[in-house]
């Protein structure tokens, strides 16, 4: 007999077998990871909701001219507080968006109310000389999401 009639022909061989069925399996194993993590990433990511405020905002009596959204703070309609932080420099013009009751805006000391009216309306024009906590609070429960912009 020849060496390769004793050895077997190597489609034969059971150990290539399994390495290929480890290797078909190893394939799909990362696969399922890859599409695990795409839609780990952007299941409820804030980012991926668009933004319940405009890229510019005017407002006759709040501000002369337009401004442009800097960074906004969105909640849950279930959620009846935010907070935030509002960056130094120059002005800030906070703008709130609730459709229920009211909102009443704290940056630092200063504190104003202003009523829901379902779109984006002028809260407070402020001056900040050094970074502050920006609270938000509606007194009813809300429909849709709301919360609070700072433009610049």
């Amino acid at each position: 007999m020849t060496d390769a009639a004793e050895q077997g022909s190597p489609a034969d061989d059971p150990a290539r077998a399994l390495r290929r069925l480890l290797a078909i399996g190893l394939a799909l194993a990362l696969a399922g990871a890859g599409v695990a993590l795409g839609v780990f990433l952007t299941r409820d990511s804030s980012k991926s909701r668009p933004s319940i405020f405009p890229a510019q905002f005017a407002q006759a009596g709040f501000l002369s001219g337009s401004a442009r959204l800097d960074r906004s703070y969105d909640a849950d309609p279930s959620a009846r507080r935010l907070t935030g932080e509002l960056a130094s420099g120059g002005t800030a013009y906070v703008v709130a968006r609730c459709d229920s009751g009211s909102i009443v805006v704290a940056v630092g000391a200063a504190s104003m109310a202003q009523p829901c009216l379902g779109r984006p309306v002028g809260v407070i024009a402020i001056q900040v000389p050094r970074t502050a906590q920006l609270a938000a609070t509606v007194t009813a429960p809300q429909t849709n999401h709301w919360g609070v912009a700072i433009y610049r």
